[in-house]
């Protein structure tokens, strides 16, 4: 999809983007002019349909996010939050979330730092000690976090993400 375009027809959204870092502003520039994005995104949720958000796409799901050279840009405002890019790591490693249906895995790495008022729905437990636990959110059919899950480790619970 472009910048200009809407979603297509579909039941269930997964928005996923490179690990959150990676091209500072070109992020920043490229997803705040997508108006016609934010609006499907927004209906979409707005009409109970499932969407799946990790890393990357947990940061376009905030009000805002701020780059490392202090540039700020809104985002799709589907959850309550700003984001502030960091210059260094702020977390890496392997994480194991438990859920309802079991458990699934996966990992994190960031460059970003989350403030907000959103109470989690549960947080992962991080299988390296030098980590820290991320924090897993579900409001209605939203769910999402800095987690990148492997989902054939659970396909159920994968699956359920998206239903």
């Amino acid at each position: 999809m472009t910048k200009s375009s809407a979603t297509p027809y579909c039941s269930a959204i997964l928005i996923s983007a490179p690990a959150s870092g990676q091209g500072k502003t070109t992020i920043t520039a490229a997803l705040t002019d997508s108006v016609a994005m934010k609006k499907a995104l927004q209906a979409h949720y707005q009409a109970g349909k499932p969407i799946y958000a990790e890393c990357g796409g947990f940061l376009y799901l905030q009000e805002s996010l701020t780059d490392q050279d202090g540039h700020s840009a809104e985002m799709a405002g589907l959850l309550p939050g700003s984001v502030q890019m960091q210059k260094r790591l702020v977390n890496l490693g392997l994480h194991s979330l438990q859920l309802e249906q079991g458990e699934i895995r996966g990992h994190s790495f960031h460059h970003s730092q989350l403030e907000t008022t959103l109470q989690p729905f549960t947080a992962s437990n991080p299988q390296r000690n030098r980590s820290r636990s991320e924090n897993f959110y579900r409001v209605d059919s939203l769910q999402a976090s800095y987690l990148h899950h492997y989902f054939p480790f659970n396909p159920q619970i994968a699956a359920g993400f998206f239903l």
